[in-house]
């Protein structure tokens, strides 16, 4: 037995003498830089469909954002107050009990959107085409997209005082897990969503097409 427990200490002792000299690190092969996990068009377009994965989720539009907006309108009631949208329904969340969803998710586009849009924007403009102007002019709508959801939800009406009161962060550069960003006004976040918009709607393919056939149609008058 002190034989087995005096092999057992002085194999410990080389170990932790050693160091870690005799380990080969390397990146988990389950684990990739967020500065390095998009490379390509493809990989940008992989990016975005894992966007529009979360907003088609149950935590998002799938459910909770819709029937939120739902039952704290007008137009539609809870039936019951103990069912899932009866608390927005009844106003009855608070700093506490407020599920995070309406803020996490929202914010999980805006990060992965903001990945998209530094890779596209480090392409050189003479190597960017029609494929990448496409995918900016998506991530930065659902960039509008996800700011607007957030000011809905957290932000006073902008009629309150010309949107004066505080809204939420805006998140326009790529995530930086230790950035703690402040509140911008419901004006600000709400001129950042235009912006956004405006310039994405002259990269949508969609929007070049009916550009074209505008164009058309007007060249028969």
């Amino acid at each position: 037995m002190k034989l087995i427990l005096s092999t057992v200490l002085i194999s410990c002792t080389l170990l932790v003498g050693c160091g870690d000299q005799w380990l080969e690190k390397s990146q988990p092969s389950t684990s990739t830089e967020s500065s390095e996990a998009i490379k390509s068009a493809r990989e940008a377009q992989y990016a975005l469909n894992g966007i529009y994965d979360i907003l088609r989720g149950y935590e998002y539009y799938g459910a909770r954002m819709t029937y939120y907006g739902d039952v704290t309108g007008e137009d539609m009631l809870s039936n019951g107050d103990t069912k899932r949208a009866a608390k927005y329904y009844l106003f009855d969340f608070n700093k506490d009990n407020t599920p995070s969803s309406l803020w996490y998710q929202p914010y999980r586009v805006l990060r992965n959107a903001n990945g998209v849009l530094a890779f596209v924007n480090g392409v050189e403009k003479e190597q960017l085409t029609d494929e990448l102007n496409d995918i900016k002019g998506q991530a930065l709508t659902l960039r509008a997209l996800a700011h607007f959801d957030l000011v809905k939800v957290f932000g006073d009406p902008y009629t309150k005082n010309n949107g004066a009161s505080l809204g939420v962060p805006i998140e326009i550069e790529k995530h930086n897990s230790t950035n703690k960003p402040a509140r911008n006004s419901v004006k600000e976040v709400y001129t950042q969503i235009v912006d956004d918009l405006e310039n994405a709607v002259i990269l949508l393919s969609t929007a070049k097409k009916m550009a074209n056939l505008i164009n058309l149609v007007h060249s028969n008058y």
